[in-house]
């Protein structure tokens, strides 16, 4: 019974979901193309540059979330994607944990960072905001490069564990987690929710009612959106070996 009310709940978004608008057939057939391929090619080239593509296709994803429902353009994204490769390949090097905890654990990060900025800068606009933003990622840098004790400096972070050896596994874990988060940002902003965001992005203050509730729906993207940039950077970074 499960499984079919499962099937039926299938069925039921595909029909008032997918199927209703051509370009929603179109990302579906993607996908499921995507999902098929390793079916008739496993050559390591076209793998690895799909598995690369798919990883910058979410943090891209991610990003678009940020400045396309919102309107915050943030110039400092890169920020959420490098902690978080960073935190994951310390956590692994040093701690000796699987890929499987230190990814989340680099994700939760990369969100707890995308809070940090929110609260700092969540009173900014425009130019503003950006020039702010675009700051953070290079004083992280620096940080970095001041501690080659611990970061690696310069050299970077080399002997990451892979999460498997087997590409194809690699490669589904790629697509699978695009796929995922562009489903769940897509959602967020089709919901009630969502719809506040390009009210906002268009003019603040001709919508009174709506800036009251400004700061917390302007902290949702500020919180999901560096999650998604932070799961791409885990897996990118246990995928390279290496961070740098």
């Amino acid at each position: 019974m499960t499984v079919m009310r499962f099937v039926r709940r299938g069925l039921t978004f595909l029909r008032t979901e997918v199927f209703v608008l051509p370009s929603r057939i179109i990302v579906l057939l993607f996908a499921l193309g995507l999902l098929a391929l390793p079916l008739f090619t496993d050559d390591p080239y076209i793998l690895r540059i799909l598995i690369m593509t798919s990883l910058l296709a979410t943090f891209a994803a991610s990003w678009d979330f940020l400045a396309g429902y919102s309107g915050q353009v943030n110039f400092g994204h890169a920020l959420f994607f490098g902690a978080a490769a960073y935190a994951s390949a310390l956590i692994n090097v040093h701690a000796g944990l699987t890929p499987l905890v230190t990814i989340p654990l680099g994700a939760l990060l990369a969100g707890a960072l995308g809070a940090l900025v929110g609260l700092l800068c969540l009173r900014l606009r425009g130019a503003y905001l950006s020039l702010t933003t675009l700051a953070l990622p290079i004083i992280l840098v620096s940080l970095f490069f001041a501690m080659p004790e611990l970061t690696g400096g310069e050299l970077g972070i080399r002997r990451v564990q892979r999460i498997t050896n087997d590409r194809v596994i690699n490669y589904y874990i790629a697509v699978v987690l695009m796929l995922a988060v562009c489903g769940i940002l897509w959602k967020i902003g089709e919901s009630k929710f969502g719809l506040i965001l390009p009210a906002l992005r268009e003019d603040q203050v001709a919508h009174p009612p709506v800036v009251r509730s400004t700061p917390p729906a302007l902290l949702l993207p500020l919180l999901t959106s560096p999650v998604g940039a932070g799961l791409a950077g885990a897996v990118y970074g246990h995928f390279l070996r290496s961070v740098g």
